[in-house]
């Protein structure tokens, strides 16, 4: 599950065929389609699902179902996914969603303030300037996607000690278009989108 801004969230999820297992439920029984289904425990921020989508799949579908719904005093979302029943005999089904939501308070990562997150200019010429706050001493690993989802930069940043950072970016080899950046911490990852504007 990876945070884009403070009302999307992105799910990526894998349905491994069960063995003798509760989730998710894999199965041939609706009109001709295998559903298989997964409850994902939502962060308790998420009041209200405002929008969904799925970006990408790795096979076909007919149709996606989401319902929230409160339970225990944990927010879950319950997907469900048709697929053809000739992909019942997959090893797995990978599909990602784009979730928009109302939030009930501003997002804080375990592990960076995210009021003190920034990456600017955006839009950006030649280069991004990312700052940040870690609560602790750390390895990040810092990517570049362009909007095909393929890395066109990487940086591993080791042993960054707690406090402020200040990462200057270089994007001469970047052309003009959107781009995301995605911090991989030790226990979140965090994405940022920005755009790449040429003179």
């Amino acid at each position: 599950m990876d945070s884009i801004d403070n009302s999307t969230l992105d799910i990526h999820l894998t349905f491994n065929k069960p063995d003798n297992i509760f989730f998710p439920v894999w199965d041939k029984f609706h009109f001709s389609d295998t559903r298989i289904y997964m409850p994902v425990e939502l962060p308790d921020w998420c009041s209200n699902v405002t929008g969904f989508a799925v970006l990408n799949s790795s096979g076909t579908y007919s149709q996606v179902i989401h319902v929230m719904e409160d339970f225990d005093q944990k927010k879950i979302l319950h997907i469900e996914v048709d697929i053809p029943n000739s992909m019942y005999d997959s090893i797995n089904y990978n599909i990602t969603f784009r979730l928009d939501y109302e939030a009930t308070r501003i997002w804080q990562n375990p592990l960076t303030e995210m009021e003190r997150f920034n990456l600017s200019p955006n839009p950006a010429n030649n280069e991004v300037v990312l700052t940040f706050n870690l609560k602790e001493k750390q390895d990040l690993m810092l990517s570049i996607y362009n909007c095909q989802e393929i890395n066109v930069k990487s940086l591993k940043l080791k042993s960054l000690y707690q406090g402020e950072h200040k990462i200057i970016i270089p994007c001469e080899d970047l052309s003009s278009g959107t781009y995301f950046l995605k911090l991989n911490t030790n226990k979140e990852n965090i994405t940022r989108k920005f755009l790449i504007l040429k003179n």
